[in-house]
């Protein structure tokens, strides 16, 4: 979004799509907003504070369809989804994200697609980037992705079933609404809403109990305001400042996930007999 607000201040002209009330981005809305002079869509594979799932293939060919290249973000996708450089133009994913070192990311350029270099000066990166390459960092991120090749299918599976188990233990809470569904978002985030609480209070309380969530919340020093993706999907005000984001990840085991799930419905409501609210 930062990358957007800055390309506008240049004079470019930015078209920001709107999302279904699970983040999806519709290859009609997408279609629709095309013009003659759009050369370049954007367009994240997994939101990483939702899970949304977009489907890439299709909005691809939309934007090949109006003569734009085509970029997506699969730093969230690269762990659970089939990733695949024969789709968009340009790829981008980092390596903490599938375990590797921090600092360093990889850009997939397909060939004749027209860059100009962030860093000049240098040979490095196509010339693209110029400055010494930090090898050290590379070399774990390729070993990181040859082990998810290896382990990602047990893993997604591993995933899909503790988000389901979490799903379970959450449906019966009054007031508790799945804002990720299993199916249409990915199985390593799982993201609800709690009616007519305060994220920050919810956060402090699972803290308590020795579980790290998140907000996705944007902090300022007078109050919590809930994020702009919770705003796209337009969760009503009273569920929209209780967002909580648990991510899961290859460590953990199902001992802690029935802690958490544990953790979750203690903190986040009492059962009151009404079902989950998607």
């Amino acid at each position: 979004m930062e990358s957007c607000a800055w390309l506008e201040h240049f004079g470019f002209r930015v078209t920001y799509l709107e999302v279904d009330r699970f983040g999806r981005v519709s290859s009609e809305t997408l279609a629709e907003a095309m013009e003659p002079d759009t050369f370049l869509v954007s367009v994240q594979w997994v939101n990483n504070e939702i899970g949304t799932i977009q489907d890439i293939p299709a909005l691809a060919h939309v934007a090949h369809q109006g003569g734009a290249w085509f970029h997506t973000d699969a730093v969230q996708a690269m762990t659970t989804q089939p990733v695949s450089s024969g789709i968009p133009d340009l790829l981008s994913f980092s390596s903490h994200k599938i375990y590797g070192p921090k600092g360093a990311g990889v850009l997939y350029v397909r060939e004749g697609v027209p860059l100009a270099p962030l860093i000049h000066g240098g040979q490095q990166e196509q010339r693209l980037r110029g400055g010494t390459e930090n090898v050290p960092a590379l070399v774990g991120l390729g070993a990181a992705a040859e082990l998810l090749a290896a382990e990602r299918a047990q893993h997604t599976a591993q995933l899909k079933r503790w988000k389901r188990l979490l799903l379970d233990r959450l449906d019966g809470l009054d007031g508790v609404r799945a804002n990720s569904p299993a199916g249409i978002t990915a199985d390593n985030i799982l993201h609800f809403s709690a009616e007519s609480r305060e994220a920050e209070a919810l956060l402090m309380r699972l803290l308590q109990k020795g579980v790290q969530a998140s907000m996705g919340s944007a902090c300022d020093t007078e109050r919590v305001e809930p994020s702009h993706v919770v705003r796209a999907i337009k969760l009503p005000e009273d569920y929209a400042r209780g967002s909580i984001r648990i991510s899961l990840g290859m460590r953990m085991d199902d001992r802690m996930i029935d802690e958490l799930a544990a953790a979750a419905c203690e903190v986040c409501g009492k059962p009151m007999g009404a079902r989950l609210r998607l």
